[in-house]
């Protein structure tokens, strides 16, 4: 049965069909949703016109715009098994050897991909005292230090500091996944800090394609160059993952970082030949997948760092808090605990820029509050609105660190979901608390930080979803020593 049969199916169901705008052959709603210099835009007018569950046709693919919490978590954790599959993106299968299967993040949901989350889901959110987190809490100290050295050394200067930013948080992940670190001025690390960086706004940016499959032919050499970029990437983490397999079996009782974690339970599990088995090229992929999470660590300090530049106020509270919990240096694991108004700058900044849920497909028919969804529906989860709704946060348009804070303690509210929930929920965000507010916290409580000139302060309401800057912020460091 086609597509556009199962939705007429709808009234014989006893199921509604999904209000949404009508469209044109082949292209769909794709020119009403063009007109909007940011889509989420646009999907926030149809939120508004037809209400939080919005089906649309955009291209060749029909989704579903979802925009309450309450149906957001129905379809993330209640109906998690009826919608945990990925879109089936061209980019994707670039980035990944041409099977996104092969991804953590971007993959279909299998048996393989419940056993590479129950692998990898305590090392990444390691708790307290664990090796783990010791190992990545002195990372962070250590990158850290380098960095405030660094915006020292920039006397002021207007810049971007990304660059150093990306070489931080790349050792900090080298580091706790591969018990790796390289030299800020070693080439070949820059290098591929940078390739990853690439790759990142290119996963970022969204092709036609996505909607429009049959324009693959005009994208074959920007999907070509993606591919080799990657493959660029994962000939330099080889030379790691090559060195483990070396001396990774004297490491048993206590494994250095991850990647000794996968190779134990490679050899652990050597006679487990089913499809579903993790082997030597998962291994090798999850290391490339996760290292490649640095440059979306580091972008979301650039967006805090521009923000918070425009709200003196909120740098004072944050240098105060900092005296009377760190004194000097980088916060170290003792005390990290203590930074609660770091913490709640951090979530300030994830409710404002909106960094999207990963998109879901539903991978069987099912239905949404009476109305029927049909199996490869593409599901987008519109946080634009939910995070800026004034019926859930007093003054949304302000930043506001305060709100997350309730006697004394971090309160992160329900209808706020930073990095998703459920089965598939972000598999990166216990590195995100490890790295980023202690960032915030060591470099505020050493710098004044402001925009230089021509750097325009951040427009919260434009900032929604984007997740890349339209143009990179010059800042100036001004120590405060």
């Amino acid at each position: 049965m086609g597509f556009f049969s199962k939705l007429r199916r709808s009234e014989q169901d006893g199921l509604k069909t999904l209000p949404g705008p009508g469209g044109i052959p082949v292209l769909g709603a794709s020119p009403q949703l063009g007109k909007y210099a940011n889509v989420w835009d646009g999907f926030s007018a149809l939120n508004h016109k037809y209400g939080d569950l919005v089906g649309v046709q955009i291209g060749s693919r029909y989704c579903l715009v979802v925009r309450s919490a309450e149906y957001i978590r129905e379809i993330l954790v209640t109906k998690a098994n009826q919608f945990s599959n990925r879109p089936d993106f061209a980019r994707f299968h670039a980035i990944f050897r041409w099977n996104r299967d092969l991804s953590v993040a971007l993959c279909d949901w299998s048996s393989k991909q419940k056993t590479r989350r129950d692998i990898l889901y305590p090392p990444l959110h390691p708790k307290g005292g664990s090796c783990m987190q010791m190992k990545l809490c002195s990372a962070v100290e250590q990158q850290f230090g380098l960095l405030l050295d660094k915006l020292k050394d920039s006397n002021g200067v207007p810049g971007s500091p990304r660059d150093s930013l990306l070489r931080a948080t790349g050792n900090i992940f080298y580091e706790a996944i591969c018990s790796t670190t390289f030299d800020w001025s070693d080439p070949e690390f820059g290098k591929v800090a940078d390739l990853y960086n690439e790759v990142f706004f290119e996963l970022f940016q969204g092709y036609a394609i996505d909607f429009m499959p049959w324009l693959k032919p005009l994208y074959a050499s920007r999907l070509q160059g993606l591919f080799q970029l990657a493959a660029t990437v994962a000939r330099f983490t080889a030379v790691m993952i090559e060195e483990h397999k070396r001396t990774y079996e004297s490491y048993e009782d206590s494994p250095r970082d991850l990647l000794d974690i996968l190779l134990l339970h490679l050899r652990n599990n050597k006679k487990d030949t089913s499809k579903d088995a993790i082997d030597h090229i998962d291994v090798d992929v999850i290391i490339d997948d996760l290292v490649g999470g640095f440059p979306v660590v580091t972008n979301m300090m650039m967006w805090g760092l521009t923000m918070i530049a425009n709200e003196p106020d909120v740098q004072e509270k944050l240098f105060e808090e900092y005296q009377s919990v760190v004194g000097n240096g980088v916060p170290d694991m003792a005390n990290r605990t203590e930074l609660i108004y770091s913490e709640a700058v951090m979530y300030e900044v994830l409710r404002i820029v909106c960094s999207p849920i990963i998109p879901h497909v539903a991978n069987e028919d099912t239905e949404i509050q009476g109305y029927r969804v049909p199996k490869d529906t593409m599901v987008m989860f519109n946080t634009c609105d939910l995070n800026f709704n004034p019926n859930h946060w007093d003054e949304p348009e302000n930043f506001k660190p305060e709100r997350f804070i309730q006697d004394g303690k971090i309160l992160k509210p329900d209808f706020f979901l930073p990095f998703g929930t459920g089965k598939r929920s972000c598999m990166g965000d216990g590195f995100v608390r490890h790295i980023v507010y202690p960032g915030f916290s060591a470099i505020f409580g050493n710098f004044r930080v402001s925009l230089a000139p021509g750097t325009d302060p951040v427009d919260f309401l434009q900032a929604r979803g984007k997740v890349l800057m339209d143009k990179e912020p010059q800042l100036v460091f001004e120590s405060r020593n």
